[in-house]
């Protein structure tokens, strides 16, 4: 239908069950608001009183639910943008390697602060801010793989190394448990995720620096 046609046509009201206004009509076309002029009409109309106090009524819930899910659509795509902006590198790093590779069910990044060494980013919020424990000590001193077979697949810590070589943190990788896995498979496949992290951490500032 033209844009002209449609405007020629006068909006009828649309009524609910008990009476009241719910909408009007266009042609072929509906809006779930009633139009200003049709509830304007009704409530000054020859109805009851109590009619019309409940269109008010009707009208006000109409508009309040609106705007309801309007500001819920705004407020999450707001809290979004910000969970976005907070983001380091490292957090950035951990989530598309998960991505990437789907025989890993979760990994997490451990490094030296201020504060002693702790999990800095993590698939999973709630390992954030953990303090390491031998699995991440020990590569970190040592410099050497720590692999533990578990119920539900093999679990591997491997040093980070910054583009100088020198150890900066851990990368702990949780792999599915598949047929012909061997704690030398795994760290095959644990050392060839954490080369492709390393290629993009020049140095241990860089973990820490906002994502963009």
């Amino acid at each position: 239908m033209g844009r002209r046609e449609c405007m020629g046509k006068a909006h009828q009201p649309i009524r609910g069950q008990n009476g009241y206004i719910i909408g009007s009509s266009q042609g072929n076309k509906s809006l779930v608001v009633p139009r200003t002029e049709v509830v304007a009409s009704e409530i000054g109309g020859t109805g009851s009183m109590a009619r019309r106090i409940a269109l008010v009524r009707t009208v006000a819930s109409a508009a309040l639910a609106t705007a309801v899910g309007l500001c819920s659509s705004l407020c999450s795509a707001a809290m979004q943008n910000q969970s976005l902006k907070g983001k380091i590198v490292a957090q950035k790093l951990v989530d598309e390697a998960l991505a990437k590779h789907p025989e890993v069910t979760g990994i997490e990044l451990a490094a030296p602060t201020s504060k002693g060494c702790s999990t800095i980013a993590s698939t999973d919020p709630k390992d954030v801010g953990e303090k390491c424990d031998q699995d991440e000590l020990g590569p970190l001193q040592t410099g050497k793989p720590f692999v533990e077979r578990e119920k539900d697949g093999f679990d591997a810590t491997l040093p980070l190394h910054d583009a100088a070589g020198k150890i900066i943190g851990t990368i702990g990788m949780d792999f599915k448990p598949e047929p012909g896995q061997t704690e030398s498979v795994i760290i095959d496949q644990a050392s060839k995720i954490v080369r492709e992290l390393e290629t993009q951490i020049p140095s241990r500032g860089r973990l820490f620096e906002r994502a963009d």
